[in-house]
């Protein structure tokens, strides 16, 4: 009986809500919500486009940059290779030692000969 008693109240006091807010008010607002949300997405949309364009050309720029250092560890390794040390050693007018002197571990190598 309690329940019969309070579904009138609670009719009126939705029917006082919304007799507040006319059907047009909330069509209104709606499509104000909509037309934000739509706007929204094209933003967002547009920010992950051009996220995705920079994402690429950063992966671009990686492998480019690999390239560049896998071919400056073979000249490196070509450089330093032994017959190319001597070339340039040569063309420097260095000669081939003659005579070698060994150090004894012994012997301090600055030993004090007064």
């Amino acid at each position: 009986m309690r329940n019969l008693i309070m579904q009138p109240a609670r009719q009126q006091y939705s029917s006082a809500i919304l007799g507040r807010f006319s059907a047009r008010h909330i069509f209104f607002f709606l499509a104000a919500i909509i037309g934000f949300l739509l706007i929204l997405q094209i933003i967002l949309s547009n920010i992950l486009a051009t996220s995705g364009e920079n994402l690429a050309k950063i992966d671009s720029l990686i492998n480019q940059t690999k390239q560049e250092n896998s071919k400056l560890k073979a000249e490196i390794a070509q450089e330093g290779s032994l017959s190319n040390v001597e070339t340039k050693a040569k063309e420097l007018g260095m000669i081939e030692a003659s005579k070698f002197v060994y150090i004894d571990r012994t012997v301090p190598v600055a030993q004090n000969l007064r």
